[in-house]
């Protein structure tokens, strides 16, 4: 424990000796920056912040429990540096938290001693900017120390054990050391469910952080058992019909599908009821997915919405565009294919395949109800029509094979742009290059028709290919040649990717409301082995 100590302190010792011994304001920290940022999201996804993680903000007053009446100038000090150290905190800028938070470790050290249970707080706030300051050794030193302080003062079990264990399991995960980040995470759950009890929602982070560590350790089925738990808490504390449950099912409904976007191809054709529960792969008997799927969860967040407040509340958009999106993410996708013919080596094989699937007009449907309730609206969000336009249009040219009427989409949200304060020079930045359509999601990876970068652990490089070819005003890919190569054997590979570049759909450039022809556009598609 004291070897841990010096580490952490090491940079502090010359300046802070015997400066507040014997005078400073008796800290006993507890709940200073625990208790906030324990619920807050930088807790466990400082590291992937979005948009559904907003960053929660302490108190910015410290918790004095006890007093000692020595100094003034001590006790200013004191008191200065826990507002410094939690108003850094607050506003996430961890690098400028560390110093503060060593020198309270510091001065409680010398106030207490080196064994002193008091040290515990200080050391875990010390870690946790450390950690997020990208200070991962040190981090790791504070967060065992304080391991180390609770359970020689507390036991094994106690609660303050909960914050450094998330900690060195969100490092684990960071570092790539995903089975120690699932059991650091497990025994954070495992200490705040004794704390807080069997149906607490703050055990849901852990849960979310767990879940992403089983997916890149290929255990998708399992991942999903552990955001299946997530939805009965929420459900269990919220209720089925709640409108509090619309954010949790939406967030649960985009996990769906950044994971699914995550997997190799095999675990792709293995797991398409990640996004619809109806779609089995073949011979895939019983289901592997326990979560309802993403399709699944966005119609429950629109049932919630429309009890309670109506079928044409603006508040049906989002999960509308999301259920829209969630076609295309499927509208190109992996399927397994099982031999049940040929010799007794190859029968009962199976093969992944690439291959389009029909759409049937669910995501038409979906938009242009968003659409309708976005204008029935008395003052609306002009960007957001443009943004369900340019949905539409990209539907209508990827699976309708109506030209005319998405570019028709296209051009009415080119217009409401150049309508807006930016003129058409903004309108024909948002339109300045192709995009291609195919499989298109929002806030997802792209991805290409026939890359086979397969996102393993496990993949070696085999080579890449770079195509150039042409965009015409209708979207078509034309002229498609091979510029570079770096592949052993080349010719299959490529003329297979060359022929589905040559049938995918692009969004084409805008230029003053008008489609027109983009040449010399470039391309690269990475080959990998998967084991």
């Amino acid at each position: 424990m004291f070897q841990l100590l010096t580490i952490v302190l090491k940079h502090f010792k010359e300046t802070m000796r015997q400066r507040f011994t014997g005078s400073l304001v008796r800290l006993v920290i507890t709940g200073l920056v625990s208790g906030a940022l324990f619920a807050a999201g930088p807790l466990l996804h400082a590291r992937d912040a979005g948009p559904d993680r907003p960053v929660a903000k302490p108190p910015l007053r410290p918790i004095f429990i006890e007093t000692v009446d020595e100094d003034a100038e001590d006790q200013l000090e004191a008191a200065r540096l826990f507002d410094l150290l939690q108003g850094k905190i607050a506003f996430a800028e961890y690098q400028e938290a560390v110093e503060p938070a060593r020198k309270i470790l510091e001065l409680s050290s010398i106030e207490y001693g080196p064994d002193a249970v008091e040290l515990v707080e200080p050391l875990v706030n010390l870690g946790q900017a450390l950690e997020f300051s990208g200070e991962v050794e040190q981090a790791t030193a504070a967060y065992l120390a304080a391991i180390e302080l609770t359970g020689k003062h507390y036991g094994p079990v106690d609660k303050r054990l909960i914050r450094p264990n998330a900690g060195l399991g969100r490092m684990a995960q960071a570092a790539g050391d995903h089975q120690s980040a699932v059991e650091y995470f497990s025994q954070a759950r495992y200490l705040l469910r004794r704390s807080e009890g069997l149906y607490s929602l703050q055990q849901i982070p852990m849960l979310e952080a767990t879940a992403r560590s089983l997916i890149e350790l290929g255990d998708p089925e399992k991942a999903d058992h552990k955001q299946l738990i997530a939805l009965q808490l929420y459900l269990r504390e919220y209720g089925e019909d709640s409108p509090e449950m619309v954010e949790p099912l939406m967030k649960l409904g985009n996990w769906s599908g950044f994971m699914y976007l995550s997997l190799s191809p095999s675990s792709q054709a293995a797991m398409p009821c990640m996004i619809d529960r109806r779609a089995l792969a073949n011979g895939a008997t019983p289901n592997p997915c326990v979560l309802p799927g993403q399709r699944d969860l966005y119609r429950m967040a629109i049932d919630i919405i429309e009890k309670n407040y109506g079928e044409n509340d603006p508040r049906l958009i989002e999960p509308l565009r999301a259920l829209a999106n969630s076609y295309y993410l499927m509208a190109v996708r992996w399927i397994r294919r099982v031999d049940s013919q040929g010799s007794a080596f190859t029968a009962g094989t199976s093969s992944v395949y690439y291959e389009p699937v029909s759409q049937e007009g669910y995501a038409r449907q979906a938009l242009e109800r968003a659409l309708q309730i976005l204008r029935s609206q008395p003052d609306y969000d002009k960007r957001e029509e443009r943004q369900i336009l340019v949905d539409l249009g990209d539907w209508h040219l990827a699976f309708r094979n109506r030209i005319r009427d998405g570019l028709d989409y296209y051009r009415e949200a080119w217009r409401l742009i150049a309508a807006g304060e930016g003129g058409p020079e903004e309108a024909n930045q948002a339109f300045k290059n192709p995009e291609q359509l195919v499989a298109r999601a929002p806030e997802m990876p792209s991805h290409h028709s026939m890359s086979v970068d397969y996102r393993t652990p496990a993949r070696k490089p085999m080579g890449q290919v770079t195509f150039q070819f042409d965009v015409d005003e209708e979207g078509r890919a034309l002229n498609v040649d091979v510029v570079k190569d770096s592949l052993d054997d080349p010719q299959k590979r490529v003329r297979r990717a060359q022929r589905a570049l040559e049938k995918t759909r692009f969004r084409p450039r805008l230029v003053d409301g008008e489609p027109v022809y983009t040449s010399y556009i470039t391309q690269n598609h990475v080959f990998s082995y998967a084991d």
